[in-house]
């Protein structure tokens, strides 16, 4: 599928820094955006419980 990549500066609340990440953007009407590893995945520890309605943005423990 064809789609438009751009780089996005994004600020998470609570969080002390924009990061710049690439989102894909698709002709598709059942999805707007795509939100890959690169730049947010990579970087940030995310949480999706669809059954209890939860989705969780924290910074990954540090190494």
């Amino acid at each position: 599928m064809k789609c438009f990549i751009a780089n996005v500066p994004v600020i998470v609340k609570h969080f002390d820094l924009p990061v710049s990440i690439p989102f894909a953007f698709i002709d598709s009407p059942a999805v707007d955006i795509l939100l890959g590893h690169e730049g947010f995945f990579d970087n940030f520890r995310i949480k999706f419980e669809k059954d209890h309605n939860v989705f969780e943005i924290t910074y990954p423990p540090k190494r």
